[in-house]
Order: C-alpha cells, then structure tokens, then sequence
C-alpha cells in the first residue's frame, strides 16, 4: 500500500461503515495502525485489479474503485462503476478480450436488503473514461444469496469463467457457471442442485479443478462439500 515492502490488509464488512487499510509495525503481533480509505458506505466485497490502465491495481470494495491520493494514509478518492446493488461478492478480469479489466458483481447478500429470489449477478464494462459509471451486463436476476463468486478460467481455453453459488436458503440452491464464449457473450450451465454454498473456494484435485464450499444453514450446515468442475482441464 505504502511501497515499503511489507504487506498490509484492506477490511470491510457489511455492518460497518468504514473502509480500512491497516499497516503493521515491527512486531506483526501487536495491534496494527488503522488508516481510513471512506467511510459512510455499507457495503462488502473485494477485489484488486488494474481498472483504469495505469499499470498499478486499484482496489474495488462494492460498487465503487478507489485509489490513493499523494499521501496513501490519507481517504482515497472514490469512483462508483454501478449503483443499486446490495450485499456484494466482487470478482475483475478481462471478460470481453478488449485488454481492460471488467468488474463482476454477484448480490451475496441480496435477502438481507429485502431481495430474497432477485439476487443479481452481472458484469460492468468501463467507457473511455473508468471513472464514469461503467455498462451493466446482468447474467441472472433471479437468484437467492448467489455468495460464492470465482472469476477464472474454468474451461481450460484461456478465457475466465465466471461461476456462482447460491446460498441454503433457496428451496433448490445452484452452482451456476456462465462459460465465457467470447466478446462478452456467456451460456448458463448448472453445475448442481440441492447443496447450497457459502463462500466456495477453487481447489485442484489430482490435476483437476474443483470447487470446495460449506452450506450456510439447513439439514447440510456444518458439512464440508467438494464438486470436480466438469468443463475443467482434466474434467
């Protein structure tokens, strides 16, 4: 963050309504100093990615990016890419082949804001200038806490993937992979029925790629779930 070799930490959560950044000192175990990057947004999610082209990655947190000003322990400037989504997982990659970074918004939380059944997952593509708001690309509108979000390439053919979760509260929860076909197109396949996942990771297994999750609650809360990605190299 501050270019002094050491690694530092972003956090947020949903209930709160500050954007940090915390810096260690010489002893990593005691406290860390807090510097504010804004405050007076509730929101979750977090990504790095290169969005504006400067070479250096910016950090997304919502629906909005952000970058320093001269001084990184003073608040960043904020520049919003989407508005009226709520309870956020963010993923970034290069969706359309077009050599810019795109932003992925998937509405994790969408039932706490009062949106059970019209969680969204979608893709926002920047214009000429990336601090303007960015053009929505919706993928599903009906999902229930789709909360696990991966961006990867998850066919083996060099173009990312974008796959979702939905959480256990939907009577039938999916693992949904939009397969990317190129210049921003995406078919749908569902990949499972019945086994919701909180906050699923890729894993590889014997050369193969994965997905490893948690349900959130119901008659699987507790137990620990692995899925071998059909489409994955090796699958």
């Amino acid at each position: 963050m501050d270019g002094d070799g050491r690694g530092e930490l972003v956090t947020w959560n949903q209930g709160g309504k500050r954007l940090l950044w915390l810096k260690p000192g010489p002893d990593p175990t005691r406290p860390w100093e807090a510097f504010v990057i804004h405050e007076g947004v509730a929101e979750e999610g977090l990504a790095w990615a290169d969005v504006d082209g400067d070479g250096r990655p910016e950090l997304i947190a919502g629906t909005s990016w952000y970058e320093p000003g001269r001084d990184v322990r003073l608040p960043w400037l904020r520049f919003p890419f989407a508005e009226g989504y709520v309870g956020t997982v963010v993923g970034a990659a290069d969706l359309n082949g077009d050599g810019r970074v795109e932003i992925v918004l998937s509405e994790g939380d969408a039932s706490l804001h009062g949106r059970k059944g019209r969680g969204r997952v979608a893709w926002f593509e920047p214009g000429d200038d990336p601090r303007l708001p960015w053009r929505e690309h919706v993928l599903a509108d009906d999902l229930v806490d789709p909360h696990t979000l991966i961006v990867a390439d998850l066919t083996g053919d060099g173009l990312p993937d974008i796959l979702v979760g939905e959480m256990s509260f939907a009577d039938r929860p999916q693992i949904i992979l939009f397969v990317n076909e190129g210049e921003g197109r995406f078919t749908a396949h569902v990949l499972d029925e019945g086994i919701g996942t909180h906050e699923g990771k890729l894993i590889r297994v014997g050369g193969r790629l994965g997905l490893v999750g948690k349900p959130f609650t119901g008659k699987h809360k507790g137990e620990v779930h692995l899925w071998i990605l059909p489409f994955a190299p090796g699958g």
